[in-house]
C-alpha cells in the first residue's frame, strides 16, 4: 500500500479567518490560557518583588552613608585636644540627613 504524503485539501468556501476563529475557540476551551495568565501574573509579581527589594537596598545604602558621615564628624570633634574645642565642634557640626545627603553632588 503506497503512503499518502499529501495534505488534506481545504474545503471550498472556507476562509483562513474561520479556521483561525475555530482554533482560537479551541484554545480558549483548552487548559493553555490559564497557564499563560498564571505565567504573566507570576512575572508581574517577580517584577514587583524586584522593585521593592531594590528600593530597600537603596534606602539601606543611604542610611549607611549617613551613619558613616555622622560618625566621622563626631570622631573628628572628639579628637580635638581641648574640651572647649570639642564642645564647639559638636555644637557646630551639621547632622547629615537624607535631605542633606541628596543635595550633595
Amino acid at each position: 500500500m503506497p503512503a499518502n504524503n499529501t495534505l488534506p485539501a481545504r474545503p471550498v468556501g472556507h476562509s483562513g479567518l474561520s479556521f483561525w476563529q475555530h482554533g482560537f475557540s479551541n484554545w480558549l476551551r483548552s487548559s493553555a490560557w490559564p497557564t499563560m495568565v498564571l505565567i504573566f501574573v507570576a512575572l508581574g509579581l517577580l517584577w514587583a518583588f524586584h522593585q521593592v527589594t531594590r528600593s530597600i537596598v537603596e534606602q539601606s545604602e543611604t542610611r549607611r552613608q549617613i551613619a558613616i558621615i555622622n560618625n566621622n564628624a563626631t570622631w573628628h570633634c572628639n579628637s580635638q585636644r581641648s574640651r572647649i574645642a570639642r564642645q564647639n565642634c559638636l555644637e557646630n557640626r551639621v547632622v547629615v540627613t537624607t535631605e542633606t545627603l541628596a543635595l550633595q553632588p
